[in-house]
């Protein structure tokens, strides 16, 4: 298995129990579980090419936007490629992630774009220290 198919099943594990820990805290309010449960999560191998240091987005519409016509389900990336540089502390041609960086930059990734799914801002998502 080459390294960067290791560290994508690395970072789907950790996504899946970031998931897993949402849907536990958001237990009290069901109609989040529920919106958390059409929420796709995927990993992709590198950022779009015009934001090459992004490590996530959401493709969307926020549940406080949404109108009873329907609209596409909404989907977050990941970005495997620049989570590793984050996460990795020196230019190494070998990818060797810090993984307690590693993991924080996930789950602080993946609840800023959850935020976002939730109709949360920037600004908000900064007080919640989700930058």
């Amino acid at each position: 298995m080459s390294d960067e198919a290791y560290w994508a099943q690395f970072v789907e594990r950790i996504v899946n129990d970031e998931l897993d820990h949402l849907v536990e805290m958001l237990a009290p309010n069901p109609g989040l579980v529920n919106e958390l449960a059409r929420l796709s999560v995927v990993v992709r191998y590198d950022a779009p090419p015009d934001d090459p240091d992004l490590l996530g987005s959401y493709l969307g519409t926020p549940i406080t936007e949404q109108d009873s016509s329907g609209s596409l389900p909404p989907l977050v990336e990941l970005y495997l490629m620049p989570l590793l540089d984050l996460a990795t502390p020196t230019e190494s041609e070998v990818i060797k992630p810090d993984v307690a960086v590693l993991k924080s930059e996930i789950r602080i990734t993946l609840h800023h774009e959850v935020g976002h799914h939730l109709g949360l801002d920037h600004e908000r998502l900064a007080e919640l220290g989700l930058r």
